[in-house]
């Protein structure tokens, strides 16, 4: 059995993770280098990401999240969405990468289509983050959807790409 610890300078600041063959030394070793550094008994999941923690008083605290890590937590949550129009539209909806890929997609046989749904459909059926599906019952309302969640996605994806900035509120609105 694999035991786990965290290495930690003076001011807490988890610098790494050290895996030891079977039970932990007693006692845990500082470890002199250009700094030093104390280890911690910590679980195989904090080990696997040693910079998300840090020392206060003796025990392992999780930092909080970053404004980037937040960001992430947004785009991989969904946006949610009310209509004031069509309330049946209301919902949380995918807005990462594979999501835009698809409204996208749909945008582009909209506008290719001269302004229709595609295939003759006079509406459209697409599914929320939970897979409801609601339909839109015109191009006008999935266009304003379509912009909103693609607003919202590119806002959290400049926060998370430059750590600044604000989040994107929600929930989201469209006539």
């Amino acid at each position: 059995m694999k035991s786990y610890t965290i290495q930690y300078n003076g001011s807490g600041a988890c610098m790494g993770a050290h895996s030891y063959g079977g039970n932990l030394p007693d006692p845990l070793p500082s470890i002199a280098t250009s700094a030093t550094y104390n280890e911690i008994a910590c679980t195989p999941e904090q080990a696997a990401q040693p910079t998300l923690w840090k020392v206060e008083n003796g025990a392992l605290v999780a930092l909080p999240p970053t404004l980037a890590q937040q960001a992430q937590a947004l785009i991989a949550a969904g946006c949610e969405i009310v209509s004031a129009g069509t309330p049946a539209l209301n919902g949380t909806y995918s807005c990462d990468d594979a999501a835009q890929g698809k409204l996208n997609r749909m945008y582009s046989l909209i506008q290719r289509n001269g302004g229709a749904f595609p295939g003759g459909l006079t509406s459209l059926p697409w599914p929320d983050a939970s897979g409801a599906v609601h339909v839109f019952p015109s191009v006008t309302e999935f266009l304003d959807f379509e912009a909103a969640i693609g607003v919202f996605a590119l806002a959290c994806e400049m926060v998370k790409t430059t750590g600044a900035g604000s989040l994107p509120t929600q929930p989201v609105d469209i006539p």
